[in-house]
């Protein structure tokens, strides 16, 4: 802050550049302000000023800069995660409710029945696909269907059933849809399904009921 200075007096007296005793003065607002009285010049010649009745005026102008607080609030992001799905649409191969088909040198040749046989004559068993993994299990009114020592059974003993895929629209165990038979069955007889290489080749299809 700057000062201005009057006295007394009309005329304005010297201030020295040296600094005797410090006077106190109060201002307007109750604030002490430390006043120095001067009594040398540069010269070697003492000041007229006198001892007492020196007052220090403040300068108008002076101002207080504002001071500006800023607050910043962060807020961490959320991050939601969903579990993979997997949904096989109504109408696509071996899902929902049907039929297991069988073929045989490319003519329809029976179904597979409830524990998993082959069957030529009577009436094709139901079964359901559910899907499971990157393929499905199935199901008829035995229980679950697996593969066992090579061989197709659906049983109530099953505890976990095979997990097949579907390749080209036929059944496939391990990728490929090759099963196998020793013989086509007739009449009532009925043939054990097989993934080992044997006399008869068939592939199984979807029939959605």
């Amino acid at each position: 802050m700057r000062f201005g200075i009057s006295t007394t007096s009309k005329a304005a007296c010297r201030v020295e550049h040296s600094f005797l005793h410090p006077q106190v003065h109060t201002l307007p607002n109750h604030t002490p302000l430390w006043i120095h009285a001067y009594t040398h010049h540069s010269d070697g010649s003492k000041g007229d000023c006198p001892a007492t009745g020196i007052k220090y005026l403040p300068k108008s102008g002076g101002t207080t800069p504002p001071t500006i607080t800023t607050t910043t609030t962060e807020t961490p992001p959320t991050t939601t995660e969903t579990a993979p799905t997997t949904t096989i649409a109504p109408g696509t191969p071996f899902s929902g409710k049907g039929t297991l088909q069988v073929s045989t040198g490319g003519s329809a040749d029976g179904c597979i029945i409830s524990g998993g046989t082959w069957y030529t004559t009577g009436t094709c068993a139901g079964f359901t696909a559910t899907a499971s993994e990157s393929g499905f299990t199935l199901a008829s009114s035995k229980g679950l269907c697996s593969v066992q020592s090579n061989n197709l059974v659906c049983a109530s003993s099953v505890t976990a059933g095979t997990v097949f895929t579907s390749s080209g629209g036929d059944l496939a165990y391990n990728g490929s849809p090759s099963f196998y038979a020793s013989s086509v069955p007739s009449g009532s007889t009925q043939a054990t399904v097989s993934t080992a290489e044997l006399a008869t080749s068939l592939v199984i299809t979807w029939q959605s009921s």
